[in-house]
């Protein structure tokens, strides 16, 4: 297997696991768009799927060259961006959800909903801005490299925007009242989120997709006998 094609499965599988797009953008996503049609939910899914590629692309360019000039060390942005998962979580798991962007006519605003809290936190939230950072790190990595790291995280978010797509066929197969009950398992799941970003960090998450690829690649052509 060649260098880039084990970089780029490296990466998407270690942002795979970050993101969660199964376990965790999913649920959330029903949960915060249980009432919106399906044409208008097609649409936030879409959109917040571009704003949480934008961020993503922001981290893996400039956000190390930010955070080193202000002087603010990695790990203090992993426990401040872990803080914030976690209270999100307990606004879900409290079925309070969080504050819902309100247009003028008094009515949930999902265009802006697409952003917060969908693209942020949910998608892009503190662990996968901060694993964007961690590898494509300016010190290690080429540009060439943070291009391959960019092309895995689209790949990701492709799958994520293809669930959420089938977001419809989820709702219906759940229903109504587990999809309540979804909101408060997966708000409780988010909270563990939170709290292990907070305190084992990407790079803990990093470390089973790279052993993971790196025995694939390196693992030698088994052949059989003869007889």
């Amino acid at each position: 297997m060649s260098a880039v094609l084990t970089h780029i499965i490296n990466n998407f599988i270690t942002l795979f696991v970050v993101v969660d797009p199964i376990g965790l953008v999913l649920p959330t996503f029903l949960a915060l768009t249980g009432d919106c049609p399906p044409a208008l939910r097609r649409k936030v899914a879409v959109q917040s799927v571009l704003v949480a590629f934008i961020v993503m692309l922001f981290f893996i360019a400039f956000a190390q060259i930010i955070i080193e000039a202000i002087g603010l060390s990695l790990r203090s942005f992993q426990i401040a961006g872990g803080i914030i998962l976690f209270l999100f979580a307990i606004s879900l798991v409290l079925g309070s959800g969080p504050t819902m962007p309100v247009g003028t006519s008094g009515q949930t605003d999902y265009k802006a909903m697409a952003v917060y809290p969908l693209a942020i936190p949910t998608i892009s939230g503190p662990g996968t801005m901060l694993t964007s950072m961690l590898i494509t790190d300016n010190d290690q990595f080429s540009v060439f490299d943070q291009v391959q790291t960019a092309l895995a995280g689209a790949l990701v978010l492709a799958v994520t925007l293809a669930l959420l797509l089938l977001a419809d066929t989820a709702y219906r197969a759940i229903g109504s009242s587990r999809h309540q009950c979804g909101q408060a398992y997966h708000g409780h799941d988010l909270g563990g989120g939170g709290g292990k970003h907070g305190a084992l960090g990407p790079r803990g998450l990093a470390r089973p997709a790279e052993a993971f690829v790196s025995g694939f690649a390196t693992r030698p052509h088994e052949t059989k006998s003869p007889g």
